[in-house]
């Protein structure tokens, strides 16, 4: 099972594992008005610059977002909390 996970920091930085090896770093931006969260990251060519997601729940233990993946397909995160 791949050890990925998506830390997103107060800051507006975030941290990211991919593929069970590949981190990223990059920056966030939240647009409260439609509920989207933009990533955005310079470290990979092989992953995309921009990914743009819509938050589809967000509270203090879950996290569920909708977007495009980095192939081009559609994709929905179910994140929890770690304790």
């Amino acid at each position: 099972m791949k050890k990925d996970y998506l830390k997103i920091n107060p800051n507006g930085t975030y941290e990211s594992l991919e593929s069970g090896q590949l981190r990223i770093k990059g920056k966030w931006i939240f647009i409260e008005k439609d509920s989207t969260l933009t990533l955005t990251q310079k470290i990979s060519k092989e992953l995309p610059s921009k990914i743009k997601s819509k938050i589809l729940k967000l509270t203090s233990e879950h996290f569920v977002v909708e977007g495009i993946d980095a192939g081009g397909g559609k994709l929905k995160i179910y994140s929890k909390r770690k304790k």
